[in-house]
C-alpha cells in the first residue's frame, strides 16, 4: 500500500497569529495556589491592565521614534510586534511574540520568535521584551551600522559577493556553564551559503535541555546540513552543555560594491506560486500537464520555470517533512550544486506554499494533484511501497533544467 492509498491531510498549526495593533498586552493578577487543571487556562481570564511593549522598547533605545505601531531606529530599521500564542498556567503564563524587523536592506521580513515567562502576564512579557532587547536587537542595529574589516566572501556562476561580518556576534544563553561558540562552528561553511541577496540573517539554535534540539536558519529557512553540524557538535562535546542552551544572531550584509539589484520581488515570486499552484490543480492527464506548465512558465522569465520545478517538491516537504539536502542542481550551466539559499525564489516559493496551506486549508484531494508532480513524493511512494519509512530516507540534491543563459538570483 502506497502512500496515495494512506494519505492523510497533515495537520497544521492554522491558527492565524494575533496582531497586537496597539503593541499592548494586559495585566493580569497572581494565580492563587490551586490545584493544576489538566489544561491551561483560557487566555480571556486575566484581569486588564495595558503594557505598552514598543513603549518599554523605546525607553531602552532611545533614539527610535515612534511611528504608529513600528518603531523606527535611525539606521532605518522598522521594528513591530505580533502576539503568536499566549498559555496561562495556574502558577504563570507563557507568551509566544514574534519581532518583525524590516529595513530597506532586507528584501524579506526578519522574524524573531522569542517566549516570555512569567508568574503574571506583564511578568512574561517584561521577560520577552527583555529577551528581545539583549539578546537579538542590539546585535542587528549593530550590524547595520558596522564598518568593520571582517568580511566573508562567496562565488557564483563567476561573480564574488562579499559580505561584512558584524563587529559584535548576538548571542543568547540560558543554564550553567559557558555558551557555546555557534559561529564558530558554522563560519567556515557560511560562505556556500550566500547569493545574491544583500542581507542573510542566521540563527542557530543548540539546546540540550531535557532532549538535544538543534536547527540552522538562514532568511528563515531550515538548512538539514547545516543543522547537522550543530548536532554532531553536541555529540562531540564541542557545544551546549547538559542543561543548557545557546543561540546565535548573525546579519551579514552584502558590500553595495558587488550587490545587483535582482529583477523580481518576493511578491512577484508569491504571484507566479499563486498561480502556478492554481494551474497544477486542473492537471487531468499528459496534454493537460503540457499545457499548463508553458503557462506558468510564461508568467516570468526566470520564476515561471523555477515555479514549476520547485512547487511540488517544495509542497511534497511540507506536507512529509523528511529530511532532505541543502542543495540544488540547476542542469545546463556546468557549475555543480549550489544551496537553496543561494537561489532567493525557492524561500519565496517555500513562503507562498506554507500561505497557501495555511489560508487555504486544501483538502486531501488537492493535495494529491499537487503531490502526483513532485518527483521526490514519486520516490518516496515507491519506497513505502517496498517497506521503507520515510524517516530513513535520504534524498540527492534537487536536480531542475535550466535555460543556458539562466542566471541564479
Amino acid at each position: 500500500m502506497g502512500l496515495f492509498d494512506r494519505f492523510k491531510k497533515k495537520k497544521q498549526d492554522d491558527a492565524p497569529c494575533e496582531s497586537i495593533l496597539d503593541t499592548s498586552v494586559q495585566e493580569e493578577a497572581p494565580a492563587k495556589e490551586e490545584a493544576a487543571p489538566a489544561a491551561p487556562a483560557p487566555a480571556a481570564e486575566q484581569k486588564p491592565e495595558t503594557i505598552d511593549m514598543l513603549a518599554e522598547i523605546a525607553e531602552r533605545f532611545p533614539q527610535a521614534e515612534r511611528q504608529g505601531n513600528a518603531l523606527v531606529f535611525p539606521s532605518g530599521l522598522e521594528l513591530r510586534i505580533t502576539l503568536a500564542k499566549t498559555d496561562v498556567y495556574p502558577k504563570g503564563v507563557c507568551i509566544q511574540f514574534l519581532f518583525v524587523m524590516w529595513h530597506p536592506f532586507f528584501d524579506e521580513d526578519l522574524v524573531e520568535s522569542v517566549a516570555g515567562m512569567g508568574r503574571t502576564k506583564a511578568d512574561a512579557v517584561r521577560d520577552g521584551i527583555k529577551g528581545f532587547c539583549d539578546g537579538v536587537l542590539p546585535f542587528v542595529l549593530g550590524a547595520l551600522d558596522c564598518t568593520g574589516e571582517h568580511t566573508l566572501r562567496t562565488e557564483l556562476q563567476g561573480n564574488e559577493y562579499i559580505f561584512h561580518e558584524p563587529c559584535v556576534i548576538g548571542g543568547l544563553h540560558r543554564g550553567t556553564g559557558e555558551g557555546a561558540d555557534l559561529w564558530g562552528l558554522v563560519r567556515e561553511l557560511i560562505p556556500q551559503y550566500l547569493g545574491t541577496k544583500k542581507a542573510y540573517w542566521i540563527k542557530l539554535l543548540s539546546s540540550r535541555m531535557g532532549k538535544d534540539i538543534c536547527e540552522a536558519r538562514i532568511n528563515g529557512m531550515v538548512f538539514p546540513e547545516l543543522t547537522d553540524v550543530l548536532y554532531k557538535a553536541i555529540a562531540d562535546g564541542k557545544s551546549t552543555a547538559d542543561g543548557t542552551m545557546d543561540k546565535c544572531f548573525v546579519l551579514l550584509l552584502q558590500d553595495d560594491a558587488t550587490c545587483k539589484p535582482c529583477p523580481f520581488t518576493k511578491a512577484d515570486a508569491a504571484a507566479v506560486a499563486q498561480q502556478a499552484i492554481a494551474g497544477m490543480l486542473t492537471i487531468e492527464d499528459e496534454e493537460s500537464h503540457r499545457a499548463v506548465y508553458e503557462k506558468i512558465q510564461q508568467l516570468h522569465p526566470t520564476l515561471g520555470g523555477e515555479a514549476c520545478a520547485f512547487v511540488p517538491e517544495i509542497y511534497c516537504r511540507i506536507i512529509y517533512n523528511y529530511h532532505t539536502t541543502d542543495s540544488l542542481l540547476p542542469v545546463s550551466l556546468n557549475i555543480g550544486e549550489v544551496r537553496k539559499s543561494q537561489v532567493r525564489s525557492f524561500g519565496y516559493f517555500e513562503s507562498a506554499v506554507l500561505d497557501y496551506l495555511r489560508k487555504e486549508r486544501p483538502k486531501s484531494d488537492d493535495h494529491v494533484k499537487i503531490l502526483r508532480l513532485s518527483a521526490e513524493f514519486r520516490a518516496i511512494n515507491q519506497a513505502v511501497q517496498g517497506g521503507s519509512k520515510i524517516e530513513d530516507l535520504r534524498f540527492s540534491p534537487l536536480a531542475y533544467v535550466t535555460p543556458e543563459d539562466y542566471v541564479i538570483w
